[in-house]
């Protein structure tokens, strides 16, 4: 209900004045890649096409999706399948079925 009086008042600040916010934001989410260990394929690869994905597509979800179903798919492709939590499963399928269906 606070979004519905608040949204116009977020309408009136210009694109302008929130690019170098979201700039600031992105220079920060690299600072996570510091921490992958690009020497290992089955992190590097995910966390490499989650890069690629967000600002190609414009979404932080699709990227994170992609990155998801990556992951799942070459740890069951290297045979280490019972490593990948259920959830990762059930969300890979979600994601998958979810762009098949799009």
């Amino acid at each position: 209900m606070l979004a519905i009086f608040l949204a116009p008042v977020a309408a009136i600040i210009p694109t302008a004045a929130t690019s170098p916010i979201l700039i600031m934001v992105g220079v920060l989410m690299l600072d996570s890649l510091r921490k992958i260990d690009f020497e290992n394929f089955e992190e590097m690869l995910p966390a490499l096409l989650v890069v690629i994905i967000m600002p190609f597509t414009y979404s932080i979800a699709n990227g994170i999706a992609w990155g998801i179903i990556l992951h799942t798919l070459i740890k069951v492709a290297k045979g280490k399948g019972a490593k990948v939590h259920p959830i990762m499963y059930l969300l890979s399928v979600s994601f998958i079925m979810r762009y098949i269906v799009m």
